[in-house]
Formats: C-alpha cells, structure tokens, sequence
C-alpha cells in the first residue's frame, strides 16, 4: 500500500529519534516498498532491515541500503513448514480415477505495479491469447500442456491467493478444481506435484519435500523469487521448456543437488 500508515509513522519515529525496523517477507518489489507514492525506494526506509534470504538483502544493497543495517534471519514460514515435514506424513492424495495432482498457487494482482500482472512484450509465453492476467497465461499454459501430454493423466488443483476469490477462475471451470481455505502447508503435501510462479507458498512447498516448478511468462521474474533466482527452485519460461519439464516434475525427479543446497540454505540450523 503506497499510501500504508507505517511510511509517514516511520519517518516521524526517525525524526524523534525512536529506532526503527522493517521486516521483509520476499524480494520481490524491493524497490517499491518503501517509497511510497514517491519515486525514492529509501525514502521511507527504516534504520535496519530483516530480511529472510540472501537475494532480498542483495536487492536492498543494490538500491543504496547499508548492508551493516540488514541481518538476513530467515522467515517464520520456512520454520512452520519444516515443523509441518517432521511431524506429518506428506502423502499425495489418491484420487479414485488414478490421475496425478497438481495444485497450483495462483496469484492475485500486484498490489504496487499492477503493470506487474499483465502481459509486456517481453513474455515469452502466450497462453491462449484471449487474457491479458499474467496468472490466466501461465494457467493456459499449463492445461494445454497437459492436453498435449495425456500420458500423464493429471488433474489441476488451483489454490487461489487467499486475497482473491473464487469467481477469477470462471472461465477455466470444466478444466480445473478450486480448492479454498484450509492449511496450505496441508494442501501442498497432498499434492504429487506442486506449480506456482513467485509465490512464497513455493517455497514452503519444496520445505515440505513436494517437487515444485516454477512457470514464468518472462525471464526477469527469475528475480523475484529469491530460491529461483539461485536456481534451488527450477523454472521454465517457454512452453518448450513446460513440457520437457511435467514429465520429470510428475515422476518426483527433484535433482539432489537441488535438495543439498536447499538443506543448506533453509535449514533450521542456518536460521
């Protein structure tokens, strides 16, 4: 929110002299979090930032920020999804027809830029055509796909942003399952595989242990994703690239290089 309460609160605490901190879920808009309806990302900064990995403290370097000023302390979520993986059997859902799920973490519009969420001519993906909602191309993408990889008899879950609402998805209703509410670190383990684009619920997911795969419209948004940006998370961006990816995500083919370093990165120990 560019007009949020705590922008001119922080300022006023900064010229009182009362410390102030800002907590960072993702990397993801760095720039435009603490501008408000400015052009300056620093200008309603606070004197320190926490920040839960090390691309989203690279971004706040990259604008300006002191590095001193920032300690990289990991996220909340990772540690609920590891206490989730240690404490509950994390089993795909048997589905009585024998088809394969895939739940996919669809995404709202960008609440800064919602430029952000529409097509650019920079997408390398094209969906059907008809829709200019970035998380309506990627969808597309993803059931013809599949329509042109039968053999892999999967079935579409779609976990809308808890922000949005059921009705976004009208018009895939004969393609697709709506799945609302609920535990979503439940919904991911139940999945064979689990398909988002920069969600954080991605993140959790591959915590969790599911096979994850991002799908993206175009190559810049590799950035917004701190785990896809270092490659812990694998990503396609053309469609070539989605279905050679399906078969091996569907067969829970996660590389084990990917595992080693994303023990590394997101263990408990390192927070």
């Amino acid at each position: 929110d560019k007009q949020a309460f705590s922008l001119p609160l922080t300022r006023t605490a900064q010229e009182i002299g009362i410390p102030t901190i800002g907590i960072v879920d993702m990397v993801c808009n760095a720039h435009n979090r603490f501008c408000g309806e400015g052009d300056d990302p620093l200008g309603y900064i606070p004197d320190n930032l926490i920040v839960p990995d090390q691309a989203t403290k690279d971004a706040y370097i990259q604008i300006g920020f002191p590095a001193k000023k920032i300690s990289l302390l990991g996220h909340p979520a990772y540690d609920r999804a590891y206490q989730y993986r240690q404490n509950n059997s994390v089993e795909p859902k048997q589905n009585p027809d024998g088809k394969k799920r895939i739940l996919f973490l669809a995404e709202g519009w960008d609440l800064f830029d919602e430029k952000l969420s529409c097509r650019s001519k920079d997408y390398t993906l094209e969906g059907r055509g008809g829709d200019n909602w970035r998380t309506a191309i990627v969808l597309e993408e993803l059931l013809d796909s599949l329509i042109a990889l039968p053999e892999l008899n999967a079935e579409v879950v779609v976990r809308p942003h808890p922000k949005m609402s059921a009705s976004d998805f009208d018009r895939f209703a004969s393609e697709i399952t709506i799945e609302e509410g609920g535990d979503p670190l439940e919904a991911v383990s139940k999945a064979d595989a689990v398909i988002g684009m920069t969600s954080m619920l991605l993140i959790e997911a591959a915590i969790v242990g599911r096979p994850v795969l991002s799908i993206l419209p175009q190559p810049i948004e590799k950035d917004w994703l701190g785990p896809i940006k270092s490659g812990m998370i694998s990503c396609v961006i053309t469609e070539t690239e989605l279905k050679t990816a399906l078969p091996k995500l569907l067969a829970g083919n996660v590389p084990s290089e990917f595992q080693k370093d994303w023990e590394s990165e997101f263990s408990e120990d390192s927070f």
